[in-house]
């Protein structure tokens, strides 16, 4: 009875010990794979550092587009105020070249009438 029972007990320690084994097995393959994960996690961790800063720098670019753009747009007021006034300015004198045109015009036309008329004084 009792070589049976010390039997029982060698079988059962030696289930034990191939539990142990696959527990420290398994253990060791979690270990390996929590190691993978630390890695991968600090190289993550780097890549996302990386990416924070290229965002910072981004949004800096962006701040000063549109501090650029906005100052772009308040010195375009003055050029399109230059603009009206130029063209104002063309056309005032265009309409004054017509009309300078129009009065020399008639201005010859009253030297031949006043000749004609001088003509017609001479022959009387």
């Amino acid at each position: 009875e009792l070589r049976a029972a010390a039997q029982a007990s060698v079988a059962e320690a030696g289930e034990l010990a191939r539990q142990l084994a696959a527990a420290r097995q398994a253990h060791d393959a979690a270990a390996a794979e929590l190691e993978r994960c630390r890695e991968r996690l600090e190289r993550e961790s780097l890549r996302a550092d990386g990416l924070d800063v290229e965002l910072r720098a981004s949004r800096e670019d962006g701040a000063r587009l549109e501090a650029r753009c906005g100052s772009l747009a308040e010195a375009q007021q003055p050029l399109a105020e230059l603009s009206e006034k130029l063209v104002a300015t063309l056309r005032s004198r265009d309409e004054e070249a017509r009309a300078a045109g129009l009065l020399e015009e008639r201005c010859r036309g009253l030297e031949h009438e006043g000749a004609r008329q001088s003509r017609d004084l001479d022959t009387l």
